[in-house]
């Protein structure tokens, strides 16, 4: 299991028993495509609480990897109702942006996927546009959809305007603000990560299931006891085999196995607190909070 995939199954566990709520229902519009699920949330938030809105919420800001899925996720924000001019941001030349998950904040030039922001992701891009220092080139021919003089000629972003831009965001109209001469509507600028942005949030769908309660209902899954004494079995009761992850509270993977119908998980080793345990089975995904003391 990759360590993405670990620190959304913790997050998505953590939201579940917290009962957080990033986000407004009614400001969540959801769109489907090539098997995946896309939310525009218009709700204004910075991008590291935008990426954990996004991992409380199953996903992870939108990674975007063809032409195909670009316009695809463009066409769901354009249709979403967001005003062209509803947040302008002055070090993306007074244009409004929706966040994706693309990132430099880890090495300055080093641009990743990594919209959990756990620090991991795929590098699709190092160095800045022809506005910047122009050293910049796609890594391993990686799709790109930065900004263009005039929509069409050179790369002019990633830029680090001011030396302070490590996200990147989709712009909704061309800028500076009345000019196309650094991009266009649809193109990815980079900026200020303090900016307060609406942002779009992927969902693979093994991530939809953790949080799909009445698929999870479909056979009979029990983790108990909880709270369970140090040295006492941890009992997992399912009518099916499966997987389980356990997750201490800081979201570091304490233990993995395989389970049959009746298992016990020994606590021995476990220091006294909080910890989430994740089971996967062939007709359940389902997260519990379990108390070790």
């Amino acid at each position: 299991m990759n360590q993405k995939k670990l620190f959304i199954l913790f997050a998505t566990g953590m939201a579940i028993y917290c009962n957080a709520q990033c986000a407004n229902p009614a400001n969540i519009s959801s769109y489907t495509y090539n098997g995946k699920v896309y939310e525009v949330i218009k709700e204004l938030k910075n991008w590291n609480n935008a990426a954990l809105c996004a991992v409380q919420r199953g996903g992870y800001l939108a990674e975007i990897n063809d032409a195909d899925e670009q316009n695809a996720i463009y066409n769901f924000i354009t249709s979403s109702g967001i005003p062209s001019d509803y947040a302008p941001v002055s070090d993306g030349g007074g244009t409004s942006y929706v966040w994706i998950g693309a990132t430099d904040k880890v090495t300055e030039g080093v641009w990743l996927w990594d919209g959990n922001n756990d620090g991991v992701g795929i590098n699709f891009w190092n160095g800045q546009g022809a506005a910047g220092s122009g050293n910049g080139m796609p890594v391993s021919n990686r799709y790109n959809s930065w900004g263009r003089g005039n929509g069409t000629g050179a790369i002019m972003e990633p830029d680090n305007y001011l030396n302070n831009q490590n996200a990147a965001a989709i712009a909704l109209s061309g800028w500076p603000a009345g000019s196309n001469s650094l991009g266009v509507a649809g193109q990815w600028n980079d900026l200020n990560m303090n900016n307060s942005l609406y942002y779009i949030v992927e969902k693979d769908n093994q991530t939809l299931s953790v949080r799909d309660h009445s698929y999870a209902d479909k056979s009979r899954l029990e983790v108990y006891p909880s709270p369970v004494k140090v040295g006492e079995s941890l009992m997992i009761t399912s009518a099916e085999e499966g997987t389980y992850t356990l997750f201490s509270a800081e979201g570091k993977v304490v233990k993995t196995g395989k389970f049959t119908e009746n298992t016990g998980i020994d606590t021995s080793a476990l220091p006294t607190g909080i910890y989430i345990i994740n089971i996967e089975t062939k007709s359940n995904v389902k997260s519990y909070k379990v108390i070790v003391k």
